[in-house]
């Protein structure tokens, strides 16, 4: 059996601090939670969770890569599972291409973001 990461669940989600961070993670162990949305349009199955607030207006890129097969990004605004609203989302179709989000927030914007696999690929992942 293997042990979720810490952030598998919305509620758990890591907050990210700042304008310029890279984060890495795995979805192995991950599991979709009730209600949570297929990101970039897939089912996904083994999303992991972010959270992060703009400090300043702005143009803000989140970049996602790691898997074998592809990586979805999903980003949303909101801060409740069964209550997001999509932002911006993307799928990454093979390992040498970033799944890209690129959004105008303004200060104080809570954006929260869900990394998945392609039809529940697993694996570690890096987020930036």
């Amino acid at each position: 059996m293997r042990v979720p990461p810490p952030n598998d669940d919305f509620t758990n989600r890591i907050v990210i601090d700042g304008s310029t961070n890279v984060v890495y993670g795995t979805i192995s162990g991950a599991a979709k939670e009730p209600g949570e949305p297929d990101h970039a349009g897939n089912p996904g199955g083994n999303s992991v969770w972010w959270t992060w607030t703009a400090p300043a207006n702005g143009t803000v890129t989140f970049t996602a890569s790691g898997l074998g097969s592809s990586t979805l990004l999903g980003v949303y605004s909101r801060s409740s599972v069964l209550n997001l609203s999509v932002l911006g989302s993307s799928i990454s179709l093979n390992p040498s291409q970033l799944a890209r989000v690129v959004l105008n927030v303004a200060a104080g914007a809570v954006c929260q973001i869900a990394l998945d696999g392609n039809y529940g690929s697993d694996g570690h992942i890096t987020l930036s």
